[in-house]
């Protein structure tokens, strides 16, 4: 397992804003201003052209700014896309149905991919499935153009046969957060993790896993979150288990209150969420299994640790032997002189 320490920054929910093609400096910060309403709390990255590189930073000083580099291209743009999404985004947010960037969010992002267009609407976009096409399901896009103005447009024609549009309503955008009460953490502690989520996370639908008797001290501060009191306190055996039921409930994130080793298990080995610490330092701390790199590097650290024991335990035995010589032998001339 790793520990990795945080800011509370890089906590938040990050989200990749891409720019489309022709579209006007203004109209892109009208887009930008909608998706920082809408994402509140998110940690914002925005992919554009060159030529509003200054613009952006000017009018949005908190946001990163990242341009294609030595080309401004959009080839190079989705080029630049697909090198971003290395990193992990919650969120893709698309200025346009350009076919590159589409392509690049969908299959790529491991995240869901929304269309906030020039008029100020908003769209999830996900692939179109074999049963949309049985029932017959069409995209809800209202200011589709209607006419085919040359190869973009036939493309993005052909690109629509493998997506559909759907309304993102602003319900739509959740973020499913655990946080789990382990019983003996202090209650102040569990109040202000509660609260560190609610300012961080966008959208966040909180489940508390606490046990019975301490759920009356949260309900009445925190009315909007849900409770699950996994029985008795000290039942430690009905948390685990009421813990794995909630696998399915397809949690964005885990916040562990304390250092729990079961708890940590099982949220790494189940819930598919990204798992955090926040401990009583009001400090946030990342948590996952070492990769197979971590794993090569300490076996190379032991193979080279051994050859160097082996030396300084041998180096340690010749000191001893040599200084127990010498002693014998001062012996043996103190003994011969007597």
């Amino acid at each position: 397992m790793v520990l990795d320490r945080k800011d509370e920054k890089d906590v938040r929910h990050s989200l990749l804003l891409v720019d489309g093609d022709f579209i006007l400096p203004n109209n892109f910060a009208l887009i930008l201003n909608g998706v920082k309403n809408r994402f509140r709390n998110a940690r914002i990255t925005v992919l554009t052209f060159e030529n509003k590189e200054l613009f952006v930073k000017d009018n949005f000083p908190g946001v990163e700014v990242v341009i294609p580099k030595n080309n401004t291209g959009k080839f190079r743009l989705a080029l630049e896309m697909l090198s971003l999404l290395r990193r992990r985004f919650d969120f893709i947010i698309v200025s346009s149905l350009s076919v590159s960037p589409v392509i690049a969010g969908l299959m790529f992002g491991r995240c869901p991919v929304f269309l906030h267009n020039k008029w100020f609407e908003w769209y999830r976009i996900r692939y179109r499935t074999f049963l949309d096409l049985i029932r017959g399901v069409k995209s809800a896009d209202k200011n589709r153009r209607k006419r085919n103005n040359g190869i973009k447009d036939i493309l993005k024609n052909i690109g629509r046969l493998f997506i559909v549009l759907s309304e993102a309503r602003e319900d739509c955008i959740k973020s499913r957060v655990l946080i789990e009460d382990n019983g003996y953490t202090d209650i102040g502690h569990i109040v202000t993790a509660i609260k560190q989520a609610q300012q961080i996370f966008v959208n966040p639908d909180i489940t508390l896993l606490t046990y019975d008797e301490r759920v009356q001290h949260f309900n009445s501060a925190f009315p909007q979150i849900r409770f699950v009191a996994a029985g008795r306190y000290g039942n430690r055996l009905k948390f685990i288990v009421e813990m794995h039921k909630m696998r399915r409930q397809r949690f964005s994130h885990v916040i562990l209150t304390a250092l729990d080793i079961p708890n940590i298990s099982l949220s790494l080995l189940f819930m598919r969420a990204e798992v955090a610490l926040y401990n009583k330092w009001h400090q946030w701390w990342s948590l996952d299994f070492r990769g197979i790199g971590g794993y090569l590097k300490v076996i190379l650290k032991i193979l080279i640790m051994i050859p160097a024991l082996i030396y300084l335990l041998s180096a340690a035995g010749f000191i001893l032997f040599r200084t127990k010589l010498r002693m014998c032998f001062m012996n043996f001339k103190i003994n011969k002189a007597t």
